[in-house]
């Protein structure tokens, strides 16, 4: 049966940012593959496209879940594809930042191949772990029967401590990814287009894991969770493909 769960308005606001987003990535994704088909143009083109997944999730999951239990279940594995994509959009930054670190001929592939088989593994584990479930405005947890006469339905995942413990690896091999791209620009670039062009990429794919952190601070107190909070987020990602563009143009 379907109910009529009222959604906070903020979530259908937000379709906005979240749809210019979605094309931004993928005009990028389309742009940077046909711009020079190279391996590295190939890895962002393949990892923008994945990110595409990610967002459109969102465009889902918090307007739908409570609409019935089998509209929560949908979600939950839609959630599941979210989690494992962003994952997955990690690995493929790191993947890319030592293709320019080191050259394709130069990686060093038995490395890469275990640091594929952790995401992976962490990919698959997070999915497990981390599930979506059905508040009211007092954060207080909703029995199915509960959601179509609440005054309000919010939709969240349970991140607890293992969600942040699985995600906080990605995230440091991430990190350190950006701060060896930044120290290959600083020890090795002198062309200063080159170097220009080199951190706005190092601008655009920092912007995406800050997205995820202030998403992650802004959702962990429900006073903070408003408009002008989620505008601000969504801006650090619709900036990102803007600032990975720049790094694309010459002069």
């Amino acid at each position: 049966m379907v109910l009529f769960a009222n959604y906070a308005t903020i979530e259908y606001l937000t379709a906005i940012p979240k749809l210019i987003e979605i094309s931004l990535f993928w005009i990028l994704g389309v742009k940077i593959y046909r711009s020079k088909h190279t391996k590295l143009n190939t890895v962002y083109a393949i990892s923008f496209f994945i990110w595409t997944l990610y967002t459109m999730s969102d465009l889902i999951m918090w307007i739908t879940a409570a609409n019935s239990e089998t509209w929560l279940v949908v979600d939950n594995v839609i959630r599941d594809i979210q989690v494992i994509s962003a994952v997955i959009f990690a690995f493929l930054i790191y993947f890319s930042t030592q293709i320019v670190v080191k050259g394709y001929n130069g990686l060093k592939w038995k490395q890469i191949y275990i640091v594929a088989f952790l995401f992976l593994v962490i990919a698959i584990m997070v999915a497990v772990v981390d599930r979506l479930d059905v508040y009211d405005a007092n954060n207080q947890l909703l029995d199915p029967s509960e959601w179509d006469s609440a005054p309000l339905v919010i939709i969240s995942p349970n991140m607890g401590w293992e969600t942040m413990i699985l995600m906080g690896i990605p995230l440091a091999l991430y990190v350190q990814s950006v701060i060896a791209l930044f120290k290959l620009i600083r020890d090795h670039v002198d062309d200063a287009e080159l170097k220009n062009r080199m951190y706005n990429l190092i601008a655009g794919i920092v912007l995406i894991p800050a997205g995820i952190l202030y998403f992650a601070v802004v959702l962990s107190n429900p006073d903070w969770y408003n408009i002008v909070m989620i505008t601000i987020g969504r801006c650090l990602w619709i900036a990102a493909p803007i600032f990975i563009w720049r790094s694309q143009k010459k002069n």
